[in-house]
This record gives structure tokens, C-alpha cells and sequence, in this order.
């Protein structure tokens, strides 16, 4: 069974699961089915006596319009009045019948849950019972609860109100013989014990239990009117190990072991003989006496209880044992007062730990808990390490984990559970926060909430998943920025995050250099991986064969960055590094540098690459989007830009001074041009293109000539591979010149000095041309809004003040002849050169070198030109073909 603490409490839970040891499920009821309670049975439940059904009624001489509801909880005592609702729900299962024949005790769970004015609760009695019936007549014992912890039980009619404040919602009944071991129906007495959560709110010896008095009701007093109170997972179960609790005193001496009378009176044999599976340490025993010794020892060989319960407040207790057994076998340690437990000796139960309240410490050495269990710590609850490290197979709840000691101290996750922990590892006295974490096993850690510690974190196994919303600048996932306080993710280990916007490693605001933030080193096996909707800002970066995986950064306004490079980057190891692209990412999946969660980017950051290869290949591969700024690389190393980038942000430019960066055959290098200026590539170092460079020309509006350096090919050793091209422009007399042609004018991008530059149309007949229009917008401009501009307008003898003169193709293509025609304006006029592409999926297109003019019409300033495409095109599969004409200025 799972601990869910929500919808039972944590202790409730815990207690429930685990301190039966053979037992009958008689019914179990969730109310999943019900949407009205009448003798019909329930489809959803289950045990020996389901399907049963309930017998429901009101009080006499209260308001009737009770409503009871199911789907999903058993709602009682709601009228919609302003009236109080007393009500009942009698189950008619026959477990009397059942433990008589068995011969064993009851055990009765249920959860509720009621405003602090409102009170649920149960009735044993008759037909009639009520919860204050009167003993012996008509109830013999009942209880009623409140949410905020208040309580009042009735034994044979007397009233007393619980002391207890324990809030949690799962209530435990269970019925026994005088005995303890037997069944409280068959004659030979009835005594009743009651929990809260863990807490035991009593023993009580009942009036002889039959299967008269012994009907079992749920009651509820609404005591604000139409809110009603909830009832759910109703269980009734017949055990044949009763779990009542005994309660140390340490009367003798501190020792627990099989015949000493330490546990008020008993022995440790004789309370287990006698059907208990639980012990409590407390303040008093069950005598109600002060504890005479709270150092205890666990003799050699170790003890095993179900649940091992230290209650204690005022009175502070050590737990030390003789040998390395310590606590054994299913054993569960439960923390749950105020007060303070030592743990000096070893243990080697294999059961849970709980820390619901005080301080759990350590004393003695490394690993006192055991470490396979699995923690939990609820508020306020603090496990102490005391300068001793500690490995648990998982944590769990809200509680904190300090040190408190000049000796670092280092927690240690391990295991293949995942858990989230919403508490601080850290805390605010001296020395609380000289903390480690180590990250191991194949489990995720989900950390929820801020953390103060600052010992570093070491993920070596499994993924450490930062899940929270900062809630201001100084606030980090992994403690705060200091100089011992540093990442390092090893072999198979895994650092991420999850939620919205937030900044996990750092400062909102890092300083050139990532001074104010938390660096990471990744070594070989390691990954950093970025987070869905948020940035995550980065100091120095330590990439030892590791890789960073960039994910869809902050996106709701548009593209930006999964991470802010606020340090510089360093690159090492043995092995080649990696950054990529996650599978699936889109436009926001941008590396950019930048400070904190800052969306716009920016700035200047060193990469420093060692040759780790020993040789010319590949140190680092980047195949994610590098964004904002410029990164100057220095080292012997060679940098690889390969292809899977597909964020959209504005490239990095590159300042190489030592070693080589390679854009390899199957990528595409960026240049993202504006008016003013560019991306670029300088240094002193090397460059290869060995795919396509990709000179992205739509910012562009010039109306006048321009360039723009690229490629520093003066201070740069800059090597074109054999499948070098240019996306877009043709090299037309294969000598390294690339033109293309648009709305603006004619681009020509030169590989030998590493400008591209743009060349606006000759203005004689073009403005001639315009003037006899009117227009106003220029070459790049669409006067008449039908999505060609000016200029291809002149280009293909279209009128450019008309709207509908959009279609330059006068005949179109004919499929058996392969030949169309367009309209031009003549090129003795334009000086503009024409040629012919086709392409099959309208990406990639290829120039028809021996396509003819089969016949040119002149009329005035306009032609028109018949085409005949040549056998180069060939017979396209499937039947489709589709045929440009370009224009453009030589």
C-alpha cells in the first residue's frame, strides 16, 4: 500500500499499512458508486460480506431534507439549511458473525473530513443509538471529530473530551476480548482502542459487545448548516494480530531486550505474547509516570516491532544498540513529537522512517538509519546530521534536513523510487547549512521548494528535478551562491526542472562572468537538461564530456532562450562534449547568453575548448541554437556546429582565436542580417563551411547599396568544403561569387572577402518606368497592395497601380510540350537577365541551363516570351513540376 498523505495523513497512513500482520478484509467501501444511499448494494465495494447494504435515517426531533451523497465520499448531515443535521448511516455487514466464527478482533478505518464546526464520527449501539444514547441501553461507545483536531467520546454513556490535537483524517477503531487476542463478541469482554492518525486516544473496556449492540453507524453533527461533513474509505477488517501499542517507562533501566520490564511493567516477550505490535516512547508511560530512563540500548541481535513510536516531547531520548541490528526486519521508525531523538547506534530494519515533529539526530557515526529505507520528514519535523553523512533510498515530505556541525556532512539519495521533497535541506542556526547532496540510484528527486545548504550537489546517478516557482532572487533550487557551493553532474546522472518561468541555479540578475551564480560541471555521462517555459540561468559551465540538452525555453511571448549562459563555458575531459536539441523542440529551443531569467539576451562569454581528442576531431558538437552576443573560443580545441538546431533566436557571432570551429556538411550556418549590421566570424584562428551558410536577408528594407562583413577571411584561415553553398543564390560562374536576386535588388556574397553586399536596380528606366505611375513606395514597395512590389512589377510588365495585375504566365504550361509563356519588360530597356528553374517540391529548385526562348513577341516595352524547358528536367514523379522565372541585375 502507498502513503498518500493528503488524503489520509502521513502517520494515519503509515500506521495503516503496516501494523497488520494476518488479517481478513470483511468489507472496503470507497463510495466511488453511490449516488444515493438506500438498501441496494454498492458496485465498488469488496471483502467477504460486499455487497452490503446501509440503513440511513435521521434523529427524531431534528429538521428532516437530509441529503446523503456518494460519488466518491459518503457526504452526510447537508440540508441546505441553517439548521443543524444530526444523521446516521448504519452498515448492516454481519462482522460479528464473522470474528465470532474467527475468532479474532476488529479493526474499523475510515476518512474523515469536517469544517472546524462540524463533527463526524461513529456510533456503536443499537437500532437506536445516538452518540450520548446512554451505556447499556442504546450505545456503548462512540466518538465524534472535528477537523481542527477536537474531539468527545462516549464509553457506556460517559462523555470526555479528547486531549489530543492530532488533525489527521484517518480514524482507527479496533475491538478485542478482555484478552486482546479474541473476538470482544463471543462473552468474553469488550475493550475498544482508538486512534487518530498515530495518535492513541484510549483504551476502553465496554459493556459486553453482541450482535445486538454491536450495530456500527456513521454519525455527523452539522454544526454550521448545509456544509455536511465526508466519510471515505470505509474498511472493516478481522485480524488475527491485534496492534495495540505499549508504551516504555524504562523502570528497570535502559535496556531493551526480551525479559527486562522496561515497558510498564512487561517485557518486551510478553507485550508481543500479548498482541502488540507497536511500542511508544514518550514523556509518560502508561501509567501516566514520567519516564525513569530515556537512554535505551537494544540488546544484541536487534528487536523488530511493527512500529517503533517516539511521542516524545520534554523528554529527550537516545537510542543506542549493541551491535549493528539495532532496530530489524519490518521495523518502522516513527518521530512524530516535539521533542529530541538520538540515534548512536546502527540499525538494519528495512521498514520506513517518519519525522512528523521534533529532531531526529545522528550521534556516533555514518548512517544510523539504514540505508535502504525510505524518509520521510513532515513539518516541522528535522532530521539532524550532526557532521555525519546519511543514505536513505529516498526522501519524502516538508520537513528539513540540517547539519549543525563544523564537519561537512553529505546526504545521499539512493534508490530506484522517486519522491519530492518540499521541504529546506538547510535551516537557519549555526552550521545548519554545512550540507552536501548527492544524488544516486535510478529514482528521480523532485525538490519543490527552495534550499538554503551549501556543500555542493553531486548527481551520480538517476535525475535531480528542480520543481518549484522562485519566489524572489535570493532564493535557489540548490542553496545560495558561494564558492563551495557547486554542481557536478557525473556518469548517468541528470539535472532538470519542471513548472513555469523561474531561474534555478542562480541570481535573477548574473553578472558578466557568472560571479553571483551557481557553476556546473558535467562530466563524461552527465546531462543538463533545460526546462519546458522557463529560463534557467547558468554561471560557469564545465563541460567535461558531458552534454547539455536545450529544450523549449520560455515561449509564451514568442521565442527565447531554455538557458542563460551567465559564465563562461569550459570544455575538457576525456571525451568529446555535447550540446543538442531536444527531440520535439521548436522556436524557443535557444542557448542564449544572458543574466538570470533576462528574455532578450546578450553579451560576451569565453569557450574555452581543449584539444580532449589528441587530434583533429570534434571536442565540442553543437547542434543547438546558440543565441544573443558573441562567444570567443580559445583553446586548441575544434568545435563542431552540426545540424538539428531549430531554435529561431538571433545567432551568436563568433570570435575563433585559437583552434578550429567546423560547420559541418549537414548543417546550415546562420547569418541574420539588418540595416545596420550582422552576425559575424573574426578571429585568429580557423573556420570551415562545410555545408551551407544561410544569409537571412528579411530584416533587410535598404533603398540604397550596402555591405556587410561576414566571415573575416583577413585574420581567419577560412577553408569552403566541396559542398559548400550558399541557401538561396547560385554561383553562376562557379568562381565563388553567389547572387540572388529579391524585391530590394541584386545580393552577392564573396568568398573570398566574406561581404555580402546589396546592389539596388539601375534608377534610369526603372524611375522612368515609376514616374509614368505615380509610385511611391520605390523599388521595394507595393503601391498597389497585391503582394508583389514595385519591382517585380517592372520585372515581368505588370502595372503596378492596378490590383488585379498580378499574373505575369500569358500561357501556362503545357505537359506534353513542356512550354509557357510569360510576359517581361524588355531587357534592352531593364538590363535585367532572366532564367529558368523547376523544382518538384517547391524547396528544392534547379536552374534549367538548356531551357530556349522559343519565341519572343515584343510589343512596346513588354514581351512576351515563350519557353521550352529541356530534357534536363526530365520526367518528374509524382506528375508534378513546378517552374520559376528569375530576374535579376548583373
Amino acid at each position: 500500500m502507498k502513503c498518500v498523505p493528503h488524503l489520509y495523513g502521513a502517520l494515519g497512513c503509515l500506521l495503516l499499512a503496516t501494523m497488520a500482520h494476518s488479517e481478513t478484509l470483511l468489507l472496503q467501501d470507497s463510495f466511488d458508486a453511490e449516488t444515493s444511499f438506500t438498501a441496494s448494494p454498492n458496485a465498488d465495494q469488496s471483502g467477504t460480506l460486499a455487497p452490503a447494504s446501509y440503513d440511513v435515517g435521521t434523529v427524531a426531533g431534528f429538521p428532516n431534507g437530509l441529503q446523503l451523497r456518494g460519488n466518491g465520499v459518503l457526504e452526510l448531515g447537508s440540508n441546505g439549511t441553517t439548521s443543524s443535521s444530526p444523521s446516521r448511516v448504519f452498515t448492516n455487514a454481519d462482522f460479528v458473525s464473522v470474528a465470532n466464527t474467527l475468532n479474532s478482533p476488529i479493526r474499523i478505518t475510515f476518512a474523515i473530513d469536517a469544517a472546524p464546526a462540524d463533527w463526524v464520527g461513529f456510533v456503536i449501539g443499537t437500532s437506536n443509538a445516538w452518540v450520548d444514547s446512554g451505556g447499556g441501553v442504546v450505545t456503548e461507545f462512540s466518538a465524534i471529530f472535528n477537523s481542527a483536531g477536537g474531539g468527545t467520546r462516549w464509553v457506556n454513556g460517559v462523555a470526555a473530551a479528547f486531549t489530543a490535537t492530532d488533525t489527521a483524517n484517518l480514524i482507527t477503531l479496533e475491538l478485542r476480548n478482555t484478552a486482546g487476542t479474541g473476538s470482544p463478541f463471543n462473552g468474553t469482554g469488550s475493550v475498544a482502542q482508538l486512534w487518530r492518525g498515530t495518535t492513541n486516544l484510549g483504551t476502553f473496556t465496554l459493556d459486553q459487545l453482541n450482535a445486538t449492540n454491536a450495530r456500527f453507524a456513521f454519525t455527523t453533527w452539522n454544526g454550521n448548516g448545509g456544509a455536511g461533513a465526508t466519510v471515505d474509505n470505509f474498511t472493516i477488517t478481522a485480524t488475527t494480530s491485534a496492534s495495540f501499542v505499549a508504551r516504555w517507562s524504562g523502570a528497570v533501566n535502559g535496556s531493551w531486550d526480551e525479559d527486562t520490564l522496561n515497558f510498564s511493567g512487561q517485557s518486551f516477550a510478553a507485550i508481543k505474547n500479548a498482541g502488540s505490535t507497536d511500542v511508544l516512547f514518550g514523556d509518560i508511560d502508561a501509567s501516566l509516570n514520567p519516564v525513569a530512563n530515556a537512554n535505551v540500548t537494544i540488546a544484541a541481535g536487534g528487536v523488530e516491532m511493527v512500529n517503533v513510536i517516539f511521542d516524545n516531547a520534554n523528554v529527550p531520548y537516545t537510542l543506542a544498540s549493541a551491535d549493528a541490528n539495532g532496530l530489524t526486519g519490518t521495523s518502522n521508525l516513527i518521530k512524530s513529537g516535539s521533542g529530541l531523538l538520538t540515534l548512536s547506534g546502527e540499525h538494519s530494519y528495512f521498514g520506513t522512517t517518519l519525522i512528523s515533529a521534533g529532531t531526529l539526530a545522528l550521534s556516533g557515526g555514518a548512517d544510523r538509519l539504514p540505508v535502504s529505507t525510505a524518509l520521510t520528514i513532515v513539518n516541522p519535523g528535522t532530521l539532524r546530521l550532526a557532521g555525519h553523512d546519511q543514505t536513505v533510498a529516498s526522501l519524502s515530505g516538508s520537513g528539513r534536513v540540517v547539519n549543525g556541525s563544523e564537519t561537512l556532512a553529505t546526504l545521499t539519495i539512493d534508490g530506484a523510487t522517486s519522491s519530492t521533497f518540499s521541504g529546506n535541506l538547510g535551516g537557519t542556526g549555526t552550521n545548519e547549512n554545512n550540507l552536501a547532496l548527492v544524488k544516486n540510484g535510478t529514482g528521480t528527486l523532485s525538490l519543490s521548494a527552495p534550499n538554503t545548504f551549501t556543500g555542493g550537489t553531486t548527481i551520480e546517478g538517476g535525475t535531480l528535478l528542480l520543481n518549484f516557482e522562485q519566489a524572489g532572487a535570493g532564493d535557489t533550487a540548490l542553496g545560495p551562491i558561494t564558492s563551495s557551493n557547486q554542481v557536478t553532474i557525473n556518469q548517468g546522472g541528470v539535472l532538470s526542472s519542471n513548472g513555469t518561468v523561474n531561474n534555478w541555479l542562480s541570481n535573477t540578475n548574473i553578472s558578466a562572468g557568472g560571479a553571483n551564480a551557481i557553476s556546473v560541471t558535467i562530466n563524461e555521462g552527465g546531462t543538463l537538461r533545460g526546462s519546458v517555459n522557463r529560463i534557467t540561468g547558468l554561471g560557469q559551465v564545465n563541460l567535461n564530456g558531458g552534454t547539455i540538452e536545450v529544450t523549449n525555453g520560455l515561449n509564451a511571448f514568442g521565442w527565447f532562450a531554455a538557458f542563460n549562459l551567465g559564465g563562461d563555458l569550459f570544455v575538457g575531459g576525456t571525451q568529446p562534449s555535447f550540446i543538442t536539441t531536444a527531440a520535439g523542440a521548436g522556436a524557443a529551443a535557444n542557448f542564449q547568453l544572458g543574466s538570470g531569467n533576462n528574455t532578450t539576451g546578450g553579451g560576451t562569454r569565453f569557450v574555452i575548448v581543449d584539444n580532449v581528442t589528441g587530434d583533429a576531431a570534434p571536442d565540442l558538437i553543437v547542434s543547438a541554437r546558440m543565441a544573443q552576443g558573441t562567444l570567443i573560443k580559445s583553446g586548441a580545441g575544434t568545435v563542431e556546429l552540426a545540424a538539428g538546431a531549430t531554435g529561431t533566436a538571433f545567432p551568436v557571432s563568433w570570435e575563433i582565436d585559437e583552434g578550429l570551429v567546423t560547420s559541418a556538411s549537414d548543417a546550415s550556418f546562420e547569418f541574420r542580417l539588418t540595416n545596420a549590421t550582422s552576425n559575424r566570424v573574426s578571429g585568429a584562428g580557423a573556420v570551415e563551411f562545410l555545408g551551407a551558410i544561410d544569409i537571412n536577408t528579411s530584416a533587410v528594407t535598404l533603398t540604397t547599396a550596402s555591405e556587410w562583413p561576414l566571415i573575416d577571411t583577413n585574420g581567419l584561415l577560412v577553408t569552403y568544403g566541396p559542398n559548400f553553398f550558399v541557401t538561396g543564390f547560385t554561383d553562376p560562374e562557379n568562381d565563388g561569387t553567389w547572387v540572388k536576386s529579391d524585391a530590394l535588388g541584386q545580393w552577392t556574397f564573396s568568398e573570398l572577402t566574406g561581404n555580402v553586399t546589396l546592389t539596388i536596380p539601375s534608377a534610369d528606366d526603372f524611375t522612368t518606368w515609376g514616374q509614368s505611375f505615380s509610385l511611391a513606395g520605390g523599388a521595394a514597395g507595393d503601391d498597389d497592395v497585391d503582394g508583389l512590389s514595385n519591382f517585380m512589377e517592372y520585372a515581368f510588365g505588370l502595372l503596378p497601380n492596378n490590383a488585379g495585375s498580378v499574373n505575369p504566365i500569358s500561357s501556362p504550361l503545357d505537359q506534353g510540350t513542356l512550354r509557357f509563356s510569360y510576359t517581361r519588360r524588355t531587357p534592352t530597356l531593364s538590363g535585367l537577365a532572366y532564367s529558368v528553374w523547376y523544382s518538384t517540391d517547391l524547396v528544392n529548385w534547379t536552374r534549367d541551363t538548356l531551357a530556349t526562348e522559343a519565341a519572343v513577341v515584343t510589343a512596346g516595352e513588354i514581351q512576351t516570351v515563350t519557353i521550352a524547358l529541356s530534357s534536363q528536367v526530365g520526367t518528374p514523379s509524382p506528375q508534378k513540376l513546378f517552374v520559376q522565372v528569375r530576374a535579376v541585375k548583373p
